[in-house]
């Protein structure tokens, strides 16, 4: 329910009195869902991603510890827990404080999947079944997505300028990418596991969003400037979360992090492919979309309807949908780049309130 209502225009969960029931629900004077031992949420992350009890985790680290100091497991809970009720309580800030919360958690993420990696090391060989790989790409999963949401809540703050939008929706393709990669190793091992229907449709989503976001930004590639010193400078001042001195005390390199070197020679790289249709990628991105309006799949429970359609207009305006109607109007686009090179730019308008991530041709969207 969370993750569906950051996507509404204007979502009655963000008052003050519904936000803070929400959230007083979730965690309260040492329970969850008033209820439940904080243990309840490390319980539940095992579970739900990885179809594996806790117990069980617990038992396997026991028998195959051989680190020099006893195996992390305190820390590692409460992590998770800080990690998953932070999150959770975030989706009913307002989008600016959900998006400082974001960049600040980015390194904790990290943090807990150093942490993973590193007790995959500590283990003793065995025959038996190993979840730490599962579990390991899990946690790196879970950040991108972070990572995720902080790229495209900037367009939707409308914090970035032009030449900032260019090298956003060029990153997010670059995450994406890392993403689905992920969910390449997760899938078959949440075969049968509550957790594949979800994984399944967070796969044809998320290449749904990468077609939108490579198509957005070769389109866009226009609106860069000359210098290249000042385009790179204007990257480490947005995405400063990625350079902080933190990183420097973790061995474990971080994943997903800006690379602008990657990004001038896609610039190059996408202007001599003739290959390449920028229409060619909303077509993509609307064929992908229309197999979820039938999904029943995933974790959504009873908001199953409300995340794959609705009028985009509406107060229940939702994902999938919401999308589809975004990629109608995006079908104006032009079939190549020496087309994008003269085409007007500035039919594209960017409006939360019709899609929080995406632009869209306000003169071809559905009324």
């Amino acid at each position: 329910m969370g993750h569906i209502q950051v996507w509404f225009s204007q979502p009655a969960q963000r008052l003050p009195y519904i936000r803070s029931a929400c959230q007083s629900t979730l965690f309260q004077d040492g329970l969850v869902l008033k209820k439940y031992t904080p243990k309840h949420v490390v319980e539940c992350f095992f579970a739900e991603n990885c179809g594996l009890s806790y117990d069980s985790f617990i038992d396997m680290l026991g028998r195959r510890w051989k680190g020099p100091q006893v195996s992390p497991l305190a820390h590692l809970e409460r992590t998770i827990i800080e990690l998953e009720l932070g999150y959770t309580k975030a989706l009913w800030y307002n989008p600016a404080r959900r998006r400082r919360y974001c960049m600040k958690s980015l390194f904790d993420w990290h943090s807990l999947y150093a942490l993973f990696v590193d007790i995959r090391s500590q283990l003793e060989p065995s025959q038996e079944p190993d979840p730490l790989p599962g579990l390991c790409t899990t946690i790196l999963f879970h950040r991108l997505s972070v990572i995720s949401e902080v790229i495209y809540s900037g367009a939707q703050l409308s914090l970035y300028s032009a030449e900032e939008c260019v090298f956003a929706y060029w990153y997010a393709t670059q995450i994406l990418e890392l993403q689905l990669s992920c969910l390449d190793e997760i899938l078959p091992e949440s075969h049968g596991s509550p957790a594949f229907d979800e994984h399944q449709f967070q796969s044809v989503f998320l290449t749904a969003s990468q077609a939108i976001s490579l198509a957005v930004f070769s389109v866009s590639l226009r609106k860069l400037g000359t210098s290249w010193q000042r385009t790179r400078l204007n990257c480490l001042r947005r995405y400063k979360w990625a350079f902080i001195d933190e990183y420097d005390d973790v061995d474990l390199p971080p994943v997903g992090h800006p690379n602008f070197l990657k990004f001038t020679a896609a610039c190059s790289a996408i202007q001599q492919d003739c290959d390449y249709s920028p229409v060619g990628q909303i077509q993509l991105a609307s064929v992908l979309l229309a197999q979820l309006v039938d999904f029943t799949g995933g974790w959504t429970g009873p908001w199953v309807q409300e995340r794959k359609q609705l009028s985009h207009r509406s107060r229940d305006d939702q994902c999938v949908q919401c999308l589809r109607d975004v990629c109608q109007s995006l079908e104006t686009l032009p079939a190549s780049v020496p087309e994008a090179n003269e085409w007007d730019m500035s039919v594209l308008t960017w409006d939360p309130d019709v899609h929080p991530w995406f632009p869209f041709v306000l003169s071809a969207i559905r009324k």
